[in-house]
């Protein structure tokens, strides 16, 4: 019995909702998990219409409207945060106006499956949410998978296997609703090196695709986690648990020791041209507003483009990087 799944992975691009412990972004973590449930779901025959896929704005607004009458259902995948960091569990919210029982029925049996994978994890119920996803017609569960900034969660979305058990809990509630095996499919996975010296040496630049950073080489509980970064290889420890100590080279603040599957070749970059379309354009450390302002545009010319991340393109001149949504590019 094929269903029609709509899924929000929140917030986006420029917005990178909340940040949590170690300077997680909500957004990374949002689209990872709603990827994932994704697979899951196709896997399983049904259609998923999709938000994003990719490091844009969700428009979640706008998507909700979009997807009346196309969707059984509709799922929003995000995770809370609070300005106390002893703030902590799982909450869910459903529908306030149209299609209530319904949207609850979705909603507890989703949490059921959250708390059944992540034991300990608190249970602070549901409600009915003033969100777009959660005002329309159609039958909605609104995820709020835990505190980032919460110490108490930080056990249960470190490493990313622990993060991947909400898609897999949101994936099991939702065949649930429909009457369909709440069984989990065994879906394929990268191999893991466990000597990853071959094809990497100290002082290569790679990806970091997001994950937990450790300690030390042996630690088995990350210190932070960090969302996706070019990093440079600075310590090597053959066959341990975290075999590459990683720098970012931009501004994903990743320092400390990551695992083999987390790190990847980086992708060959094709260099291109921009015109800058504005007036005034700040020239970033960093790929991010969030870095030191170290120079500004002002002239509209062209440049070359030699690496991209998160919306910023890395000037061939060194200089810097600059926001491409203010470029056009030739």
């Amino acid at each position: 019995m094929s269903k029609t799944i709509a899924i929000c992975a929140g917030h986006g691009g420029n917005d990178s909702g909340a940040v949590g412990i170690g300077g997680v972004k909500e957004k990374d973590l949002n689209l990872k998990v709603a990827l994932k449930l994704r697979d899951l779901l196709q896997s399983a025959g049904h259609k998923v219409i999709m938000a994003r896929t990719t490091d844009v704005n969700a428009g979640e607004a706008q998507f909700a409207k979009d997807i009346v009458g196309k969707c059984d259902i509709s799922i929003a995948v995000h995770f809370n945060a609070w300005t106390d960091n002893t703030a902590h569990g799982h909450e869910i919210g459903h529908n306030r106006v149209h299609n209530i029982a319904a949207s609850q029925k979705l909603c507890n049996l989703m949490k059921a499956q959250v708390l059944k994978r992540h034991s300990g994890l608190r249970d602070r119920g549901g409600k009915p949410y003033n969100f777009a996803m959660c005002n329309t017609t159609t039958v909605n569960a609104y995820c709020e998978g835990l505190f980032i900034t919460g110490q108490k969660d930080q056990q249960f979305f470190n490493p990313e296997s622990q993060l991947m058990k909400f898609a897999e809990a949101y994936f099991a509630g939702i065949q649930e609703y429909f009457g369909l095996s709440a069984t989990v499919p065994t879906m394929p996975t990268a191999p893991v090196n466990p000597t990853p010296t071959a094809g990497f040496k100290v002082s290569d630049i790679v990806q970091f695709g997001g994950g937990g950073v450790y300690i030390s080489s042996t630690a088995a509980t990350p210190v932070h986690s960090r969302g996706k970064s070019h990093c440079k290889i600075t310590k090597i420890a053959s066959g341990k648990k975290q075999p590459y100590h990683l720098i970012s080279e931009d501004s994903g603040g990743v320092h400390g020791w990551v695992g083999a599957v987390d790190v990847t070749v980086n992708s060959v970059f094709v260099p291109y041209l921009v015109k800058v379309t504005s007036n005034s354009l700040n020239i970033y450390k960093g790929a991010g507003a969030n870095t030191a302002v170290v120079g500004c545009i002002k002239d509209k010319g062209v440049y070359t483009i030699v690496d991209e991340l998160s919306g910023f393109g890395k000037l061939k001149s060194g200089a810097g990087w600059i926001e491409l949504k203010n470029t056009q590019k030739r």
